[in-house]
Parts: C-alpha cells; structure tokens; sequence
C-alpha cells in the first residue's frame, strides 16, 4: 500500500504481531484527548515509529481542545507535520449521525475526502470483539459503554459505513467487518433461501404425489 494509517493508542506495535498487522505507521489519527491516558503521545514516540503524519481525529473544540493546542504548542519547536479535522465539517458527521463519531469512523470520512483509488479497512469491529493484549485491555463495562455509551452510540456508524460500503467502489474491508455491515442482509438472504426452500420441497412433494 502507499500509505499505512493507524488509530489512537496502536503505537509502539507489539513485535509478536508484526507478521499480523504489519509495522509501518505512516499516518497516525488520534484523540489526542489524554484525560483517560489512553492516548499521550509525543514527537518522540510518532519519529521512533516513522510516523509521517499526526492527524487529530476530532477538530480544537470542547474536551479535545485544551490537548490539540497543547500538542501545537509543543510541537512547535519540532516542526512534526501535523493537522486536525475540519470544525465545520465534524459538526455536519454529528448532526447527521446524532451521536460523537468513533476516531475510525472520522478517519475512514477524512480519508475518502481525497482523490484516492482505493482504501482497504481491516482490523475495525465497532467494538463487537475484544482487544487484543498488545492494544490495550478495556473492562467489560468499559466496552459496553464505547458500544453504546452517552457519548458515542455505534448503529448510526456502522449505518453510515454500510451506505459507503455500498455506494462507494473505492471501499474494501476484511471479512469481520464486510459480515458487520451486511448483517442485516445476509439475514434476510438466509430468511429467502428457507423460504424458497420450504416452497421448493412443497411443490416437489405434489409433483411426487402425483
């Protein structure tokens, strides 16, 4: 691929799981929201990994603002490339989805923003599944509240991704979160194909008879 991108608190990677995820980094999208010390980064940590690019998830506004212009401040004298979310168009994802969108959620958004050819999604679950050790360890509770919480609800995401999935060629996810999206689908196909079949063997059953 061109252009590697990771979220939030994927950095350093484990060694045992680089024949997995792999090890280049070359766009980072995190919180930088440090209250819960899930995400303290530093210019040291983003150039010891090749980091190319630091890209705050949400824009300088509410609880992320104080750590966005933090970082800025700091990363002054270093001179790391580095940007935000646009204010306007985070506000037009929240009305719209009527809830505080996940980092990957707002990275996936921002990316396709730009003339890309193709934009290959693995690894993002919603939270259906829990982490893996070298990621971090979030409670029970914990990830019950990320899923469906006060502040961020995951249907109105995952409905928002489906209707990219489907409408935009550019998209292409993992088998985990191709069955997420299509769900609801696959359901109603499984319901048809009982159905069919019960009519099937009722027809077969008269001509049969017969």
């Amino acid at each position: 691929f061109d252009l590697v991108v990771r979220l939030n608190k994927s950095l350093p990677i484990a060694m045992n799981m680089e024949d997995f995820i792999g090890y280049r980094t070359d766009i980072l999208y995190n919180s930088c929201y440090s209250d819960s010390g899930q995400n303290n980064i530093s210019v040291n940590l983003l150039k010891n990994n090749n980091v190319k690019y630091l890209r705050a998830s949400y824009p300088p506004i509410s609880v992320f603002k104080q750590d966005i212009e933090r970082f800025k401040l700091h990363n002054r004298s270093y001179g790391f490339p580095f940007g935000h979310i646009d204010t306007s168009y985070y506000k037009s994802i929240v009305q719209k989805i009527n809830t505080r969108p996940y980092t990957g959620t707002l990275a996936i958004l921002d990316i396709l923003k730009y003339d890309i050819k193709v934009l290959y999604i693995t690894g993002l679950d919603f939270f259906k599944y829990n982490y893996h050790s070298s990621y971090g360890v979030r409670s029970h509770d914990e990830m019950k509240a990320v899923r469906n919480g006060p502040i961020h609800k995951r249907e109105p995401q995952i409905d928002l991704l489906r209707q990219l999935f489907l409408t935009d060629k550019r998209i292409k996810v993992d088998d985990i979160l191709e069955s997420i999206l299509l769900e609801r689908y696959i359901i109603f196909y499984n319901r048809i194909i009982v159905q069919f079949q019960s009519y099937f063997n009722y027809i077969f059953s008269l001509i049969t008879s017969n």
